[in-house]
């Protein structure tokens, strides 16, 4: 085995400055980390809910400043949902009051507060509950070290999801439409 310092994008900013390496059976020249049983987790993976409801807010987004309602029909095709999933998406982003619906001809769904009034987190935490959360941390077995070092990363990982904004996701977005839109698609030959 031998210990690392650098090239872990977690780690070091957790205090974990080096952690032991060793050789994988199967492939003698890749080395993994040595995990302890507490911290073992499956790696943090989110469900295609929470991309479609990101997806469904950043079209929302764009809607806002027309004060218009969407038709779920217009957002689902726009945003390329599955329109029986999007309705589900939408009552959960409602009852978190994200989005706000109108009934009528003119009905659908609208934004209840600006794009810059609603982050990334929020709407991650509307369709999965908390972001990241270790089961190290109700662990008793767990040392207490690595306890602190678990809930280092769930705020970080908090913290950067609060502090993207969907009005600054829209701005990139249309950055990139309309880049595409001057230079159109790029052929490789």
């Amino acid at each position: 085995s031998k210990n690392v310092t650098r090239g872990h994008p977690i780690l070091p900013s957790l205090g974990i400055m080096s952690y032991p390496l060793f050789r994988t059976k199967e492939d003698p020249m890749k080395w993994l980390p040595w995990v302890p049983y507490c911290l073992k987790v499956s790696w943090l993976k989110l469900s295609v809910k929470s991309d479609y409801a990101a997806r469904a807010v950043l079209g929302l987004s764009r809607q806002y400043q027309s004060g218009k309602a969407l038709r779920i029909e217009d957002l689902a095709k726009e945003q390329n949902i599955p329109q029986n999933y999007l309705v589900q998406i939408l009552i959960e982003l409602k009852s978190q009051k994200i989005v706000k619906s109108i009934r009528g001809k003119e009905g659908g769904y609208l934004l209840n507060k600006a794009p810059e009034d609603i982050t990334f987190g929020e709407i991650l935490r509307c369709i999965h509950g908390d972001i990241f959360e270790p089961a190290a941390l109700g662990n008793n077995e767990c040392p207490q070290a690595l306890k602190s070092a678990w809930e280092k990363m769930q705020s970080c990982l908090d913290e950067t999801a609060d502090s993207i904004h969907f009005r600054a996701i829209m701005e990139e977005d249309n950055q990139t439409r309309e880049m595409y839109y001057i230079w159109g698609p790029i052929a490789l030959f």
